[in-house]
């Protein structure tokens, strides 16, 4: 079962983040029964209305109905699938910091 989404609005922004382990743990959790490898390394990625294909450094693919890019802000997949934009510098600085919601 997914975790009820936060309301961002509720602690006064727009937006919030979730730690990286966090995140891996609520995703690992609802794969149910979903094969996992580690160590591969994704080149690009594909997506047509059907589904999404990644492409890894080892010549092999993984084909699924999402695909999930959180490698950072030089994203090589998120620049793989929506080329045009690219991150710039929007004048602000970024604290971040680990706190229970609970």
């Amino acid at each position: 079962m997914m975790s009820k989404p936060v309301n961002p609005h509720r602690y006064g922004t727009d937006n919030i983040t979730i730690h990286r382990a966090d995140l891996h743990k609520i995703l690992l959790q609802n794969l149910k029964g979903t094969r996992v490898e580690t160590s591969k390394k994704a080149l690009n990625a594909e997506q047509n209305e059907q589904e999404g294909t990644l492409y890894f450094e080892d010549g092999t693919s993984a084909k699924g109905d999402y695909i999930i890019a959180t490698d950072g802000i030089h994203s090589r997949i998120r620049k793989s699938l929506i080329p045009e934009p690219v991150p710039r510098y929007a004048g602000y600085t970024c604290w971040r910091g680990i706190i229970n919601h609970h």
